[in-house]
């Protein structure tokens, strides 16, 4: 995990208390909120309950994530496919009752389809002229949230989209100025807002399809990044057999190795995420 030097670490943002080989975290503003996590020499296989489900293999991850909400930090998570970026990101704001709004780009992305654009109106009341009303994108409606409570707004492979200029609006989001240009002089006012994202590593032949060097402008905003990668091979069993009910403990398990062995394979260029292995287990369960 690298943070941002210009960051403090995430224990003196969080209430931090160790004991019996578990780290247990509270937020601030959330005493109702808590992760216990463990130590390196405790057992990996231990799931740590987040959500409506335990969470298996990234409880560091996890805590990172929630340390980041409660903080107010902007995060950028790195992985291959099927790592559990965005799930861990949904998760942790279930937890703390944080809105999440999810982006997902790919090559074609444009600034309306993030920021929204002006759309013929689709009841024009018999007008001789067609009227245009602003139909607000995602990263719009996230910024009106954000007003009200907690938002945090998820942009899923920014990296894949090609035009840099795509998220220059976002600039002023992310700095001082707290603003989102909307265009033609209008502005809306950013609240409580968290950005988040989720690439794939630009330099892994397996997962960077249509992938690019995320804009250091861009990228300069984040305060806190993750590197995150699949967990072992026993603990990503125990999470299919989360996952997938009626299958087997031997069965997951070799599935699992299975799963790892592909990824490994130099030959195989394509990902291998945890979503494929759980649509496996699903088809030998049934």
């Amino acid at each position: 995990i690298v943070r941002d030097q210009r960051t403090s670490t995430p224990d003196t943002e969080a209430g931090v208390t160790t004991a019996g080989g578990r780290v247990t975290s509270t937020y601030p503003g959330r005493p109702d909120v808590t992760i216990t996590r463990d130590t390196p020499d405790t057992n990996p296989d231990t799931a740590t309950p987040i959500g409506t489900r335990p969470l298996y293999g990234q409880d560091e991850a996890m805590h990172e994530i929630m340390t980041a909400i409660a903080s107010g930090e902007n995060v950028i998570m790195m992985g291959p496919t099927g790592c559990g970026k965005t799930d861990l990101a949904r998760r942790a704001c279930e937890v703390t009752g944080t809105s999440f709004v999810l982006v997902s780009c790919d090559p074609d992305t444009r600034k309306g389809d993030l920021i929204g654009e002006a759309v013929i109106d689709p009841d024009p009341s018999g007008e001789s002229v067609v009227p245009l009303v602003f139909q607000p994108g995602p990263v719009t409606n996230a910024v009106r949230n954000s007003r009200t409570r907690r938002t945090v707004l998820f942009i899923d492979e920014p990296n894949r989209v090609d035009a840099v200029s795509v998220f220059a609006s976002l600039y002023g989001v992310l700095d001082g100025s707290r603003t989102l240009a909307l265009g033609s002089g209008a502005y809306e006012p950013v609240g409580d807002l968290i950005l988040m994202a989720a690439i794939n590593p630009a330099d892994d032949s397996k997962t960077a399809y249509d992938v690019r060097e995320l804009d250091p402008a861009l990228m300069d905003r984040f305060h806190t990044t993750i590197a995150l990668t699949y967990p072992d091979v026993s603990v990503e069993a125990r999470a299919l057999v989360e996952r997938v009910p009626g299958l087997d403990t031997d069965i997951a398990l070799s599935l699992a190795r299975v799963a790892r062995s592909v990824r490994e394979a130099p030959s195989v260029s394509y990902p291998f995420g945890f979503r494929t292995l759980a649509a496996w287990g699903k088809r030998v369960a049934a």
